[in-house]
């Protein structure tokens, strides 16, 4: 009798603890993930802040080797559209070779509130990338 009403209070406790580590993990990733997004986002957006500020975006200047330069200093990469979505520069491929931008959401977003971010899916790196535009 003892037994039986040990093994259910066993079974019922360890269940108990187990949802209880799933969820606190679950959350606790959740939070982290937020937290460290949040952080990279406005990193992003102080580096294209000042990116934009003071790089020389001039059509004559060589573009492709400003954003390899600037890709070198800021561990991201880095692309130049123009208004119409035309690729000008990009620190990993030639931009010449590149499709226009400007159906992009965080494109589409930046034009809109000059700035844009979305969490989507690269087809060059396959996986997940934060993608972070500035007018």
């Amino acid at each position: 009798m003892k037994r039986k009403i040990f093994r259910q209070l066993f079974v019922i406790y360890t269940a108990a603890l187990l949802l209880s580590v799933v969820f606190i993990d679950l959350y606790i990733t959740r939070v982290v993930r937020d937290y460290h997004l949040e952080k990279l986002r406005g990193n992003l957006s102080i580096q294209a802040a000042l990116i934009s500020e003071h790089a020389d975006f001039n059509p004559l200047s060589k573009l492709d080797a400003l954003c390899q330069h600037l890709k070198d200093e800021t561990g991201a990469r880095v692309t130049i559209i123009d208004p119409g979505g035309k690729v000008l520069g990009d620190s990993d491929k030639a931009s010449a070779f590149l499709e226009n931008h400007l159906d992009r959401p965080e494109i589409q977003q930046a034009l809109i509130a000059d700035s844009g971010w979305i969490i989507r899916y690269s087809d060059s790196v396959r996986h997940d990338l934060l993608y972070f535009a500035r007018k």
